[in-house]
């Protein structure tokens, strides 16, 4: 039974990393619902993993197939091979042209939504967490405990949401919402 689910997770969490690389291998066309099915296999895979060796080694073993599946889809496509392709193809002699006003402006703005801006959002968004357990009679030293946890996870989560493929001003509004509303409930519980 165990081997059945093994391998059931597995294939779902194959033909999601399969799917990942085929949408990000697509250049110049949206490939959103590509991104999204590919994840969602990943993730219903986790069910399995869970079922077949409990919560915590499930997890673990999610994480560690997806690594070990992508690893040998690269190894296996030879990496990057279409941009190898493409850049033999340019010619030598032309220079690249310098990037826009437009592009550096851009560039600045993911970085400062997705760097700063996410930071701010989960340090802000955890403190009401940290206010609130002293209302359940939890110790300085858990509270503490459970916000170094929650901090990193969460901005590593905002992160990821801040550099998706979604329009900038989205992505903006999503991380600008979270500060918000951290700073709200901050004031909040303060």
């Amino acid at each position: 039974m165990a081997i059945a689910l093994y391998a059931l997770a597995a294939l779902l969490c194959g033909l999601g990393v399969f799917a990942l690389r085929r949408a990000w291998a697509r250049r110049n066309v949206r490939h959103t619902g590509a991104l999204v099915a590919g994840w969602a296999l990943v993730l219903a895979s986790l069910p399995f993993w869970i079922v077949a060796s409990g919560a915590d080694r499930g997890v673990s073993q999610l994480v560690l197939a997806l690594s070990l599946i992508a690893i040998a889809l690269v190894l296996a496509t030879g990496g990057n091979a279409g941009a190898r392709r493409e850049r033999a193809l340019r010619d030598p002699g032309q220079p690249a042209p310098p990037p826009s006003r437009g592009l550096v402006l851009r560039r600045l703005g993911v970085f400062a939504i997705a760097g700063p801006g996410a930071l701010a959002a989960s340090i802000l968004l955890s403190v009401p967490a940290y206010a609130g357990l002293a209302h359940v009679a939890a110790t300085e030293a858990d509270r503490l405990a459970l916000i170094l946890f929650f901090v990193p996870i969460l901005f590593a989560a905002l992160t990821t949401l801040a550099v998706l493929d979604f329009p900038l001003r989205w992505r903006a509004g999503l991380i600008g919402g979270a500060i918000a509303a951290g700073g709200l409930a901050t004031l909040a519980f303060a």
